[in-house]
């Protein structure tokens, strides 16, 4: 929240931070909130590159805005909505460059100036999403800039042999490098021969207490007890299979209500569950933390699972090469909460006991966060 005194009693060192801060997704939008936070309350000036990715939006056909104006008359629907409700997220919880930029060129033109730059997290590094677009390699930032990278990710275990020069070229301008996953520093080393600290991500820096002091103010949305289903289909589609795992969970709880995020045509449709739409990261917040049991395929699904102590299944695909949700569990011990979509003899055990879980996880929080702020320190000095 804005104090007209912030820019007060901070270190002399600005900070910009570059990462995926305005994309319509919870967990992106809330790792952007945690990494600014943990860098401001070390006293540093600290700022959202306000850079606007995807900068190329797709003309929208006949049939899907015909199809959009039918989903908001029967269902309720409304991206519009969605969106104003995570415009009031980022003007509540973010502090971000006075210039916005909506293009690789408009970065190019009037660089922001600091004295470190830092990649975020997220799937910044993604060869899929950014395509042939450097931003988030720091191209507009000098060559004797101070660089930093802090839990970025490439999401993947392998890149296109076509693109490692281009991905060399730039990660050997970072001074310091740190990955969220195991498979992101087997990728630099590759790439570069340097070793990547592996880091945790944004959202984790923050610990149970602070993200419930967020929603401290409001009651949970959902009065009854109930199963989340964070389901997302942008890495592959697990449907109709999960709908099993759901099941079976949902018999294991005596019949328990399933809450869906976001909407679906099918989910809306069925019995002993509901849908929950137009939510913003506040919601999501509200509904991990209130939650009995939560099935996800989603990685910051399970971060805040995990985080919040909620017991849960993270649901994947063998044939995937995204590692981000199993090196997690790996690296807190909770490796046995990975379960396939489409394995037909799965041994549920709906109770989790999150005492060894907690331990780890403070553990690599506290070492992630000394090393970002090391880092931070070490390349403000240069």
């Amino acid at each position: 929240m804005r104090t007209e005194n912030f820019w007060q009693m901070t270190k002399d060192s600005k900070i910009g931070i570059i990462t995926m801060h305005k994309v319509l997704n919870y967990g992106s939008a809330l790792q952007a909130y945690a990494l600014q936070k943990i860098v401001s309350d070390a006293g540093y000036k600290v700022e959202l590159i306000d850079y606007i990715f995807p900068n190329k939006k797709e003309k929208e056909s006949i049939i899907s805005i015909i199809k959009k104006i039918l989903l908001y008359i029967f269902f309720g629907v409304s991206t519009e909505k969605k969106e104003k409700k995570f415009n009031h997220f980022y003007n509540e919880f973010y502090y971000c460059s006075k210039l916005a930029y909506y293009s690789p060129q408009d970065l190019a033109k009037h660089p922001p100036v600091y004295d470190v730059y830092v990649t975020g997290s997220d799937q910044v590094w993604n060869p899929i999403h950014i395509k042939n677009d450097n931003s988030f390699l720091l191209d507009f930032a000098p060559d004797i800039a101070a660089k930093i990278s802090y839990a970025s990710s490439f999401s993947t275990k392998d890149i296109d042999e076509n693109l490692l020069p281009r991905y060399a070229q730039y990660l050997s301008r970072y001074k310091y490098l740190s990955v969220r996953e195991q498979s992101g520093a087997d990728l630099i080393y590759k790439i570069i021969s340097k070793k990547a600290e592996i880091v945790c991500d944004p959202t984790l820096l923050l610990n149970k207490g602070d993200w419930k002091a967020l929603i401290s103010k409001q009651k949970p949305l959902i009065k009854k007890p109930y199963i989340l289903a964070y389901i997302l289909r942008y890495a592959y589609d697990p449907y109709p299979e999960i709908n099993k795992i759901l099941n079976d969970i949902q018999q294991l709880l005596g019949g328990m209500h399933i809450v869906f995020l976001d909407w679906s045509f099918v989910n809306s449709f069925k019995r002993k569950a509901s849908v929950v739409k137009n939510a913003e990261p506040l919601d999501f917040i509200n509904l991990v933390s209130n939650a009995s049991f939560i099935v996800t395929t989603s990685f910051h699904g399970t971060a805040f699972a995990i985080n919040l102590e909620i017991p849960f299944y993270s649901v994947i695909s063998k044939y995937n090469k995204d590692t981000r949700m199993t090196d997690l569990l790996n690296v807190v011990g909770a490796q046995d909460r990975a379960i396939c979509y489409d394995d037909k003899n799965i041994d549920y055990n709906t109770s989790m006991d999150f005492g060894l879980i907690r331990e780890r996880l403070a553990k690599f929080r506290n070492n992630s966060k000394s090393y970002l702020l090391s880092s931070i320190q070490s390349a403000a000095n240069i």
